[in-house]
């Protein structure tokens, strides 16, 4: 008799244990927004939705002809507005290649640089479970 309360025990155990991983966590759904001098928005968010028109992105690249390797951020929210910023800067590409496909992703631009692009002058990116759809 013992054996099977024990059994019985364990099994309530387990159960209650596997409920709660099951809706445990928090999820933060975060669209596209973009202001004068920054972009923001979860990546897997945006893949979600049946919105055609949000995106943001950031990706690296190098250029043989130039000798120059950079980082470029994009994004277009869900109104249209548009926002870009391109940079240079060892750290600002570091954190670009971080990002994944659960990134939350902020970035951020203080004004042009010469030839009318925006400089690129602070990127977060939060690779995090709340992000996961």
């Amino acid at each position: 008799m013992k054996p099977n309360l024990v059994r019985a025990a364990a099994f309530g155990v387990f159960a209650i244990v596997a409920c709660a991983a099951a809706h445990a966590g928090t999820v933060t759904n975060s669209a596209v927004a973009i202001d004068s001098r920054s972009a923001s928005g979860s990546l897997a968010y945006v893949r979600s939705t049946a919105d055609a028109t949000q995106y943001i992105e950031c990706y690296s690249g190098a250029s043989i002809q130039t000798n120059q390797v950079y980082a470029q951020c994009v994004a277009r929210d869900a109104a249209g507005a548009t926002f870009s910023c391109s940079s240079q800067n060892p750290n600002i590409i570091a954190v670009a290649r971080s990002i994944s496909n659960t990134s939350f992703i902020t970035v951020a631009s203080d004004g042009n640089l010469p030839n009318g692009d925006r400089e690129c002058t602070n990127l977060f990116v939060y690779n995090s479970s709340r992000y996961i759809p």
